[in-house]
């Protein structure tokens, strides 16, 4: 065998030797979240249900349940004023809200246990493309109630995916269960499916990538909005959506950055699937939300 042959070869070798030792140390510790009844199969009048139904500013015709299979969620958002949701929760909400059932974490669904958090490090994410959320959903209903020349912003309503999360900076992590509102203790972080506003004579879809902070008496939290580049569009139909996780960590993380805040980690407690609306009404269904691991 000649020489620049073997060489070839070792060089080959110690390639895939140091792939393997960069993925052993940067990938191999992760442990994912995953939800428990990812398919909505327990109906929310079952007492072993594993999503909790909760509306923030009630309003009449609003409701959030699960039954036969599907989330069903609607609220009557005619305030001019005010944002409200219908929601269903598992897991821990901040500020001792509210609480139900328990998010499960591990390396796979299979493996995965019930957990207190699961924890994401800004220095080691899953990789691009290894960990997937996947959801069908579609929008019933959305209808303008409030009367324009009353409100201060545009009648707007948000489908969505809502991870609540402690976060840490130089190690200290916040005080997620704090029931002092007026202090800053966790992250929203808000995926959509749909956002929309009205405009002139019509809902127009918006795109979303910001941080702001949250207004006491309702909280002083961090609040981060993101659109998926993909986004449900049409009223009645379905839509099945992949939304990459290390974008939306990565993204979180980045926009914390660009605000000047140098947050080291989060940890996901508790999770909704939700509709708001101010000035609107909102009513989508949502048939699955799935957490995936993809295999190497």
């Amino acid at each position: 065998m000649r020489l620049p042959l073997i060489l070839t070869l070792l060089v080959a070798a110690i390639l895939i030797l140091a792939a393997f030792i960069y993925y052993y140390n940067n990938y191999s510790d992760i442990e994912y979240l995953f939800l428990q009844d990812q398919e909505f199969e327990t109906d929310t009048s079952a007492s072993t249900r594993k999503w909790l139904p909760l509306n923030r500013t009630p309003q009449q015709d609003s409701f959030s349940i699960v039954d036969s299979g599907i989330a069903w969620l609607r609220y009557y958002g005619q305030s001019a004023s005010v944002w409200g949701t219908s929601s269903l929760l598992q897991g821990e909400l901040p500020h001792n809200w509210q609480n139900h059932s328990s998010l499960i974490g591990g390396k796979t669904l299979s493996s995965a246990k019930e957990v207190e958090g699961i924890r994401f490090d800004r220095l080691n994410l899953p990789r691009n493309g290894s960990y997937l959320m996947h959801a069908r959903a579609r929008i019933i209903n959305r209808t303008l109630l409030a009367d324009l020349s009353n409100m201060s912003e545009a009648p707007k309503a948000n489908v969505g995916i809502a991870l609540y999360c402690s976060y840490t900076v130089d190690g200290k992590e916040s005080n997620y269960s704090n029931p002092d509102t007026s202090i800053t203790t966790a992250l929203h972080l808000d995926i959509f499916f749909s956002s929309f506003s009205w405009e002139a004579t019509t809902f127009v879809e918006e795109y979303s990538r910001h941080l702001t902070e949250g207004t006491p008496p309702w909280d002083s939290d961090f609040h981060i909005a993101l659109t998926p580049y993909t986004q449900i569009t049409n009223v009645g139909s379905w839509a099945v959506l992949a939304i990459d996780m290390n974008w939306a960590l990565s993204e979180a993380f980045s926009i914390f950055s660009e605000n000047g805040y140098d947050v080291d980690s989060i940890t996901v407690r508790g999770v909704q699937v939700y509709v708001e609306s101010i000035g609107c009404l909102i009513e989508a269904q949502i048939d699955y939300v799935r957490l995936e691991v993809l295999e190497d």
